[in-house]
């Protein structure tokens, strides 16, 4: 049995940047340097050349189609929430995938709203063992104030603390959210 990772991007981003991402189509990747660090840095069985691996959602109309679809999987307890008090994004799936060639659209779709956003250190995106616990991270995004970075990180030990916390506290209220749901 999988044992499937955790997947959150927490984004700051006005409201009106934030509709023209919803909007936009999604984003073919673009392999540079940040990619291919992080790639070679990942052990996995049967790694093959990341060209050939990566994928987006470009078949789709929209960003926003891309969040419909997970968040209406109900097997993925998926959540996307737009605070316009805070101009915050948050867009988690609880149970998303073990598989990093399942998770690279993922991180094209993360990577892609960087030209939309405004600057903030506490944006991030991370993929890790939330559900399952363990310190494995399988993938690690944060934003400068010039690009997306990939970061090599491994274990959680090379996260930012404060990223860490949001993504478990995020995960810790959409998951008392679903349980208040079936009791």
């Amino acid at each position: 049995m999988s044992e499937p990772y955790s997947f959150i991007l927490r984004i700051t981003i006005d409201k009106i940047k934030y509709q023209e991402f919803m909007e936009a189509a999604p984003s073919q990747p673009c392999i540079n340097d940040h990619w291919l660090q992080w790639w070679y840095s990942r052990e996995m069985y049967g790694k093959l050349n990341l060209a050939s691996e990566i994928s987006s959602w470009s078949n789709l109309p929209s960003n926003q189609t891309v969040v419909d679809e997970w968040v209406k999987s109900k097997e993925t307890m998926s959540f996307s929430t737009y605070d316009e008090a805070t101009n915050i994004w948050d867009f988690g799936i609880i149970m998303c995938s073990e598989s990093y060639t399942e998770i690279l659209p993922l991180l094209v779709f993360a990577e892609s709203v960087f030209k939309y956003k405004t600057y903030s250190p506490l944006d991030f995106a991370i993929i890790y063992p939330y559900f399952w616990g363990g310190d494995i991270v399988m993938a690690y995004m944060t934003f400068s104030k010039n690009a997306a970075i990939l970061d090599t990180a491994k274990s959680e030990a090379h996260i930012v603390k404060e990223h860490l916390n949001y993504a478990n506290h995020r995960f810790d209220t959409e998951w008392d959210n679903i349980l208040s749901k079936i009791e």
